[in-house]
This record gives C-alpha cells, structure tokens and sequence, in this order.
C-alpha cells in the first residue's frame, strides 16, 4: 500500500470528488506532421486519423454530465491542429476550459487570430532550441523560421486580445546541458516570454516505446531521469485525467500511453462516470499494483511527471 504522504492525499482527493476527472484528455487527431527524436507517437504507432465531430460533441456531454469543466488536446498523441474541423470543435466546447497544445507548425496568422477568439485556457507550444541546428535537430520536419514567426505572432496577438490566456512553451531538452537549455531560455525571454512562461523538461519514454534513455536497472525500464533512491509514488495524471483516443476507446492514463496499456473501456458504448468507477478498484490494495504498470509502462514516478 502506498503511504506517503503525497500518495495519500491525491486519493484522498480522488474520493473526495467521487473520482471525477479533474479534465479529460482527447486525442482530436492520431497524425502529426512531425518526426520528433523524443516522441514515442510517430513512427511507433498508426500516423492516421482524425476524430469524427460527433464523437467529440458525446465526449464533451459525458463530461458536462460527470461535471468536469476542462479538456485538453493531446500532442503525445498527434498534432491537434491537423484536424480539418479543429475550429468546429473548439467551437463545440466553447462552455469548457480547453488546454490547446500544438508544435506550432500548421499555425499561421490566420490561424492564430481564430484561436485568440476563443479565450483558451491555456495554450501549450512544443519548442525547444535557440537557433536553426539546434531546434530542428530535435523536431524533425520542423522549419525554425516558420515556427519563430509564429512565436513572435503567438506572443503579440494573445498578449492584444487573449491576455486571460496562460501561455507555456513547452520544452524537451534530450540531454541534461544547462547551457543548452540557459540559450533556449535566454533565446525565448527575446521574443518576449516570460521565465514563468517556459518549461523544459527531460523526454518521457512513452511506456517504455522510446528508449533512447539509458536503462534504469533498478527498476528495469529505459529512462531520462536519475530515478536511484527515489520513492515510488502514484501518479496524478492516472487519477485525475483519463485519456480519450481518437477511436472512443479511454485510457486510464491521457498522458503518455501511447501504447493503449491502461484502456479501461469505450466512450461509445460506455460512460465516463460508469468507467470511473470501474476502475482501479483503488480502495484496498490495487493502488500498488496500479503504480507497478505505471513505472513499468508509462515511466510516471513524481519525479519523473
């Protein structure tokens, strides 16, 4: 059983709320246009597929049925703003708070004058680098110069008529080089970005489909991070935010399981809440079963989310 104190008091939460997701992750598009080194999607999984409109508008009444007011769209997943009908449905889900991610690269003007009017939650932007090499070593298929003019558009438009809009620029460094990530760093504040504004993190492995990390063998998985002397605790995202696939099949995890390991049913054919308490069967002793799969499958000690 999981006694920390951190452990307990995510269930505790967890009970309290009656297991009602915090928000729910939808995969709107299972393609990206990108072959990004660290992604365990592309190249690991089917590249094909977008969610049918329909699907999305059922999601989005089980959610408001369960009474959860927050959906993100998912780039572990795919590339959202691929989807031909991304606009029809943020427009959908105009009465939820949308946490939108995207590599930057479908965007535009055009583009990005649309989705300052639809006064997003928070807008996440996959971006990593301080010059031409060192940003397109790493997101593969990616033009620096397109994606630095969005930046500059991004931070100008939003700043203009989406101030209530969190912006993150969302980092993977492939390496622990502080001097790498000190030029992202100083290269970002000089288009305008604040410090509270940035994060760069160390790769996930994606349920164990990257491993370009080396191998933990204390816990037997391929990582990024120095997982040695580090307790196992559980993951919030496994308690808090279920992932929905572009198909209707639900993941216990909308975070990085890509290889569908935690599917714990269909939103087609059942419902959120239905699922919810279905699943873990937390009150006993599963809790540590669960956190087995997910340090095996899914790489989400605390330190490592």
């Amino acid at each position: 059983m999981l006694t920390d104190a951190y452990s307990q008091g995510l269930l505790t939460a967890f009970f309290a709320r009656e297991r009602r997701p915090t928000g729910v992750m939808i995969q709107v598009s299972a393609k990206c246009n990108l072959g990004c080194v660290m992604c365990g999607y592309v190249g690991r999984t089917p590249n094909v597929g977008f969610m049918e409109p329909s699907l999305f508008a059922h999601i989005l009444e089980e959610c408001r049925s369960f009474g959860v007011d927050r959906i993100y769209t998912e780039t572990a997943w795919g590339e959202p703003m691929l989807h031909p009908k991304i606009f029809d449905l943020l427009e959908l889900a105009r009465d939820f708070k949308i946490v939108l991610s995207t590599n930057i690269t479908p965007l535009n003007a055009r583009r990005i004058d649309r989705l300052a009017e639809f006064n997003l939650d928070t807008l996440q932007l996959s971006f990593c680098g301080y010059d031409r090499e060192s940003y397109e070593a790493t997101y593969v298929g990616a033009k620096f110069d397109h994606v630095v003019e969005n930046l500059h558009l991004i931070h100008r438009v939003f700043a203009e008529r989406s101030s209530d809009t969190t912006i993150i620029v969302n980092g993977v460094a492939l390496h622990n080089d502080l001097n790498f990530v000190a030029r992202t760093v100083a290269f970002l504040r000089s288009i305008g970005f604040r410090d509270d504004q940035m994060e760069i993190k160390l790769p996930n492995n994606y349920g164990g489909l990257y491993t370009g990390g080396s191998g933990d063998t204390l816990h037997g998985i391929h990582t990024f991070k120095n997982l040695r002397d580090q307790p196992l605790e559980i993951c919030s995202v496994l308690l808090d935010n279920p992932g929905i696939y572009v198909d209707g099949r639900v993941t216990a995890c909308g975070c990085l399981d890509n290889s569908s390991a935690l599917i714990i049913g269909d939103i087609r054919t059942e419902g959120l809440r239905a699922m919810r308490f279905g699943l873990l069967k937390l009150e006993d002793h599963v809790p540590v079963g669960v956190v087995g799969v997910v340090v095996k499958e899914i790489d989400l000690l605390a330190v490592a989310a």
